[in-house]
């Protein structure tokens, strides 16, 4: 800083003298050079002037006057006289074409002399000219004096100039040069002034407790000294850079290392003075900024945390939009949960499709309506109170069954819940959560129904094996009776006394038989053998028994229908059918009245079975009787195919007449739908599934041939020895030849023993050791061509299928006649 104020002072010096010297010059030169110039060109112009003034003169006399020109050339002479000549020394001259003198007016004229010619005319011809001269000696001697003047004036100002300016300009840098001390010593950053190779010249108080050395120790030191590394090498570059011109100014931040070792982050500010470009110092600045860097690192981390948070609370709010985006979607899109959400004032904010539906407002009309629209009137004050303590208390609604209105005016019962949703900026939101109960309560009334079907068609399933099983034992027993008080009647005559009780013993023991079949074709253990039907022919083969049965009283209406689609069933059970129900209309009557039989076909789908019980949908033929009776109340509808179960009087019914008709149906894979109320009468209608097949359509069966008698032998097979030896004694009065055998084991012991020498198997089907129809396949094989005969109590498993004889099964069901079994047993041994 020094070299630079005390170069200025020398610099200033220079320039002051040459100033000096050369405003000196300047007067010294200019003034009489100035004042030489205007005195040449006034006398030019003056002489100009002449000069032209006396051609014109001489030029009108000679125009005048040729000859004058020529012959009186001393009248020239007084022309050029004159002519004043304003006190200075002139010579005036005319001359010819020639360049002759004409005329002279003479004067000595020291030189310099300034000389001006003008032409002369005669009409428009150039006959010579005047020349005017004058001295310039005059002129030349008074810019002499000007120029003494002029040196006396610039040595005067060079003087002044020297002895003020230049002091002050000397005291100027002098406060200059004590300023800048002042103001590096006191200002608020450390300030070093470096040399041009980098090295510190001097230092401010501050560079001293900023380094941690004093001045004395810091000047020398090479300014990279402070820095470290990387730091080191980009100051080192800087300062090559604002030695080299390159740079006017480096600002740089950079980690300054102090005598403790300790590490400041500093500002610096490198500044160089240039001289005659060259560098003669270099002004550093330096800034302790450790405080404001640690401030934005601390406040960039809280930032970066901030920006951080900021973009995590963006990414929950954009998941929170997404995710309430989804379930309001979600819950548009719920067919069956209907979700209204409202304001705190109970103003409709949300309304999904399903909620469309169940309360008949659109979303675009419900939208903005309040909650009361859809609160009975009896229940507003309630909803009121409610929604205060949501607001209030938060207190949320029970969840529970409401009777709500639709749009029309209908009530509608919910299943609702309610949630409150309360988020940090945003108004209360309140969502009811309704489900729809009326499908509820016909899913529970539906099950409710098929429950009890099932329950009901449990019990009928518990009751027909109950009833099958008594019917088998019942049978065994019957068969005993039946068979033995049959022989009893064959060999007593007509008019013994013992004959009339053989025969009611006898009539007994069929009623009871007829009774076991009536539980065994409700319990579907009945053996049957279906045939295909036209059930117009085999209804109408009955319509005269069935009025001799109703009696005289009652009219018998018959409306077949044409075309009647074919069924496979057994025409016995056809007759049970008819001769049960319409017994049971005509008991439903005083003593007249109609009964209807019909017939039909009918395509059913399932709208048709929503309220019948174990039913598929397909082509069935209806069979229906009708009658105008009293009708039966509600109540015991579900109950009239109970076995045993009767309307009617003591001793005027089994109660088994519908249980065979309703098992006879189901054995048939077909259904029973019964239609009566109090004095509307009744309609039973039976649908008997089509037959598809090819087979040709059997009418009414015929009556079987008489029985005969016959000489084959027989193997006879029963576990219980009543009934085998029963059996026995009626084959022997058929003069059949019988081997009887109390077992399977015994039946096969006597086969192999006689060799095969039998020709037919009458065997009962079930048996301890094996079944009927094991035995009768063994026994084939002992004898190929072996016929074989099967008696039971009921049909089983091991020879039907639900009670349908299986292709080739002969069958004897027990109990049975003497003519029944001479008649079935020549059938099997006549049969090729």
């Amino acid at each position: 800083m020094i070299n630079k104020i005390n170069h200025n002072l020398e610099k200033a010096q220079l320039t002051y003298l040459w100033i000096g010297l050369t405003v000196s010059i300047l007067v010294a030169v200019i003034l009489p050079g100035g004042y030489f110039a205007i005195s040449y060109t006034h006398m030019r112009a003056e002489l100009e002037t002449e000069a032209e003034i006396n051609a014109t003169i001489i030029t009108g006399v000679v125009n005048a006057n040729p000859e004058l020109w020529r012959f009186e050339q001393t009248r020239l002479h007084e022309l050029l006289s004159r002519r004043p000549h304003f006190g200075h020394a002139e010579t005036r001259r005319i001359l010819d074409g020639r360049r002759r003198v004409v005329a002279e007016s003479m004067n000595q004229l020291p030189p310099p002399v300034l000389t001006r010619s003008c032409e002369l005319y005669e009409g428009r011809t150039p006959i010579g000219r005047v020349e005017i001269s004058r001295s310039l000696f005059p002129a030349l001697v008074a810019t002499a004096l000007v120029a003494l003047a002029g040196l006396s004036v610039g040595a005067l100002l060079f003087f002044l100039l020297w002895e003020l300016a230049f002091r002050r300009v000397v005291l100027a840098e002098r406060q200059r040069r004590e300023f800048l001390e002042k103001v590096l010593e006191n200002g608020p950053h450390a300030v070093l002034v470096l040399e041009p190779d980098g090295s510190i010249a001097a230092g401010n108080a501050h560079s001293s407790s900023l380094s941690g050395w004093s001045r004395e120790e810091l000047i020398g030191r090479p300014f990279i000294w402070f820095f470290q590394g990387r730091d080191a090498r980009r100051v080192r570059r800087q300062l090559k850079e604002l030695t080299g011109a390159a740079l006017a100014v480096a600002n740089f931040e950079a980690k300054l290392t102090t005598r403790g070792g300790s590490s400041l982050y500093v500002n610096c500010s490198i500044t160089p003075f240039v001289a005659e470009g060259q560098v003669l110092n270099l002004l550093v600045s330096i800034e302790d900024v450790t405080s404001q860097v640690n401030a934005q690192e601390e406040l960039r981390l809280f930032a970066e945390d901030l920006t951080q948070q900021i973009i995590e609370r963006k990414a929950m709010e954009e998941a929170l939009r997404q995710s309430e985006a989804r379930f309001r979607n979600l819950l548009q899109e719920v067919a069956s949960v209907a979700v209204r959400g409202y304001a705190a004032d109970g103003t409709t904010q949300y309304w999904n499709r399903a909620a469309e539906e169940l309360y008949g407002y659109p979303a675009a009309e419900a939208l903005g309506r309040s909650i009361f629209d859809l609160v009975p009137e009896e229940r507003i004050r309630e909803t009121e109170a409610a929604l205060h303590r949501i607001r209030e208390l938060g207190e949320p609604l029970p969840t529970g069954e409401l009777t709500l209105v639709r749009n029309d005016g209908s009530p509608v019962s919910v299943f609702s819940s309610q949630v409150s949703v309360r988020l940090p900026g945003r108004p209360l939101e309140i969502f009811f959560i309704d489900i729809d109960l009326s499908e509820r309560r016909k899913n529970e009334e539906e099950k409710a129904r098929l429950e009890a079907r099932l329950r009901q068609g449990q019990k009928m399933e518990f009751i027909g094996r109950l009833a099958g099983g008594v019917a088998h034992d019942f049978n065994n027993m019957l068969t005993v009776i039946q068979g033995f008080a049959n022989m009893a009647l064959v060999q007593l005559e007509p008019g013994d006394p013992f004959h009339t009780n053989f025969q009611e013993i006898f009539n007994a023991a069929r009623r009871s038989a007829d009774l076991t079949r009536q539980l065994l074709a409700f319990a579907r253990k009945q053996a049957i053998e279906p045939r295909i039907l036209d059930l117009n022919t085999t209804v109408a083969g009955m319509i005269n028994m069935l009025k001799r049965l109703i009696g005289e009283g009652i009219q018998l209406d018959w409306h077949p229908e044409a075309g009647l689609w074919p069924v496979k069933v057994d025409p016995s059970q056809v007759d049970q059918i008819l001769a049960n129900l319409c017994v049971n209309a005509r008991d439903a009557m005083e003593s007249t009245g109609t009964i209807t039989v019909t017939t039909g076909n009918r395509s059913l789908t399932t709208d048709y079975f929503s309220g019948l019980s174990w039913c598929t949908p397909g082509d069935y033929v209806r069979l229906a009787v009708s009658d105008d009776g009293h009708g039966m109340d509600p109540a015991l509808l579900p109950h009239i195919f109970e076995p045993f179960f009767t309307t009617k009087g003591v001793g005027k019914g089994t109660g088994l007449g519908l249980a065979t008709v309703y098992g006879i149906v189901k054995q048939n894979n077909g259904f029973i739908n019964v239609e009566s109320s109090p004095n509307c009468g009744t309609t039973f209608e039976i649908f008997i599934p089509r037959y598809t097949g090819g087979l040709a359509v059997a009418g009414h069966s015929e009556s079987a041939s008489p029985p005969r008698c016959g000489t084959e032998t027989i193997l006879v097979v029963e576990d219980e020895p009543t009934i085998l030896e029963m059996t026995r004694q009626m084959l022997v009065s058929l003069d059949y030849q019988v081997l009887p055998a109390e077992s399977p084991r015994q039946a096969l012991a006597l086969a192999r023993e006689r060799k095969g020498e039998f020709h037919l198997l009458l065997t009962d089907v079930v048996m301890p050791e094996m079944n009927g129809k094991e035995l009768a396949q063994q026994l084939c094989a002992l004898s190929p061509g072996l016929r074989h005969l099967f008696m039971s109590g009921y049909a089983t498993s091991v020879v039907e299928a639900h009670g349908v004889l299986e292709p080739g099964i002969r069958f004897l069901q027990k109990p049975f006649s003497l003519s029944e079994l001479a008649s079935k047993v020549r059938e099997v041994l006549d049969a090729g």
